[in-house]
């Protein structure tokens, strides 16, 4: 009975149940789950190879890419702007169906959760913690990893750049693979959410900066 007992509970661990709600949880829902995943530990050893490819583009055997890139807008006040934003953990914005609530900001406060409403159905909490927080006067970057409970195990990033020509880039990346038996499987029903979650948060900064630049327009004409 012993090894069957055991093959029991290792398959139970593999199968990594995620955090589930029918409907939306509520902002006090999340900052709890938020909260009480100061305990639990990285699914992975991936830490550091999601920033790693964006400064080599390099990128490990067995870990799937998916990236989504904007320009921003153009100059330094542009780039400031993004960058309070990445500073403050204000990663995407004005999107329905997904969020990234933070404990605080990525420097100070590092646990966080992935909200995202799945194929217009359940919505999934997924706990991550910050694992890079870099902010500079042309370059900044935030990266975070995923903790035990998330279907996937990997690391996303956001990356912030100003070029030479003053065009302001946010490229948002994720390498990751499945996470357990469940994860493993699910794989292929995650991926398309992935993308549009990716894509959703790029286009959040580019957003921020045409209401922006709205409200400057704004008061010059008044």
């Amino acid at each position: 009975a012993g090894p069957a007992v055991l093959a029991i509970l290792a398959l139970g661990s593999s199968l990594n149940i995620p955090a589930l709600r029918v409907t939306r949880p509520s902002a006090a829902e999340v900052d709890e789950f938020v909260r009480r995943q100061g305990s639990k530990g990285f699914n992975s050893r991936a830490q550091g190879h999601v920033v790693n490819y964006l400064h080599t583009g390099e990128r490990p055997a067995g870990l799937q890419l998916c990236e989504r890139s904007a320009v921003v807008g153009r100059g330094q006040q542009a780039y400031d702007r993004a960058r309070n934003a990445l500073a403050n953990g204000e990663l995407i914005s004005g999107v329905p169906w997904a969020t990234i609530c933070l404990g605080g900001k990525p420097a100070e406060a590092p646990d966080l959760a992935t909200v995202v409403q799945c194929y217009r159905s359940v919505w999934c909490l997924n706990p991550c913690r910050v694992t890079y927080a870099a902010l500079g006067t042309t370059h900044s970057t935030v990266a975070y990893a995923t903790l035990n409970g998330h279907l996937l195990e990997g690391e996303e990033a956001f990356d912030l750049r100003m070029a030479l020509d003053g065009r302001v880039h946010v490229r948002v990346a994720s390498l990751s693979k499945g996470s357990g038996v469940l994860g493993t499987l699910a794989t292929p029903f995650i991926a398309p959410i992935r993308r549009a979650f990716l894509a959703a948060a790029a286009q959040s900064f580019v957003s921020r900066e045409v209401a922006a630049q709205r409200l400057i327009l704004g008061e010059e004409i008044a």
